[in-house]
């Protein structure tokens, strides 16, 4: 018994000088810089030009993005898009709203022309009612509702799930090339307005496209259920966003 009970304080010694070694060890282990816990707090430090010149070349390639450290492009692109958006809105409006010289009949003709070329416009009989800041708010609540129906559609019928991290770095960065495309298409508004409309329709269309495009491939939709992802993630989409419209209207 006795051989037994030294071998015992034996061992228990052994164990307190091996904890006593491993903390003197770490305290005097040289400390990590703190530059990583900076560039985590402050993700538009380390942004990479040629990945923004990637999504502005093809939105598609948002897909090649790591969600957990690459979201910050996603936030960008869904930005740019929402800036993009107002501007083109807000320059057509300028555009197709001149102001009247109640005194001078060309001016009021010129003026009535006008009109009737804005309501020709689908953009300014849509929003044409709306004040600068609610077309604003009406872009910021149409990116995040069309993230969040094909988000949650996708992961309801889709074969893969997908977080909403993710959904915000693949749909926001998609939209990199068409906010810059509508930024062009509200200068053109100041030189035309047929083809600044025809342009934004255009740029809005396929960047809707686009986004369903993606969202079959992340999601993982399988061909027979293609059909009702679409109808009911772009429904969704369009009550929601109809919705919103009320509201400001």
């Amino acid at each position: 018994m006795s051989d037994q009970n030294s071998n015992l304080d034996h061992t228990s010694e052994a164990q307190v000088h091996q904890q006593a070694e491993s903390q003197t060890a770490a305290a005097g282990a040289p400390q990590q810089p703190q530059g990583g816990a900076q560039a985590a707090a402050n993700p538009l430090a380390n942004i990479d030009v040629q990945k923004l010149i990637g999504l502005l070349k093809n939105p598609t390639a948002s897909v090649r993005l790591q969600p957990a450290v690459d979201w910050i492009y996603g936030v960008i692109g869904a930005a740019i898009g929402v800036l993009g958006f107002f501007f083109f809105v807000w320059a057509l409006k300028n555009e197709t709203t001149p102001d009247v010289d109640a005194g001078d009949l060309d001016g009021l003709f010129s003026a009535l022309s006008s009109i009737t070329t804005a309501w020709d416009s689908p953009f300014f009989s849509l929003f044409g009612s709306l004040k600068s800041g609610e077309y604003l708010i009406v872009a910021v609540c149409a990116i995040v509702l069309a993230g969040v129906a094909f988000t949650l559609v996708g992961n309801w019928i889709g074969g893969r799930k997908r977080t909403w991290t993710e959904a915000a770095t693949y749909y926001g960065g998609t939209q990199l090339m068409f906010g810059v495309g509508l930024f062009v298409s509200g200068i053109i508004a100041f030189i035309s307005v047929e083809l600044a409309s025809f342009l934004g329709a255009l740029l809005l269309v396929v960047s809707l496209l686009v986004l369903v495009i993606q969202a079959l491939a992340l999601h993982e939709v399988t061909r027979d259920r293609v059909f009702p992802y679409i109808y009911q993630s772009i429904g969704g989409f369009g009550i929601a966003l109809y919705l919103v419209y009320l509201i400001f209207h």
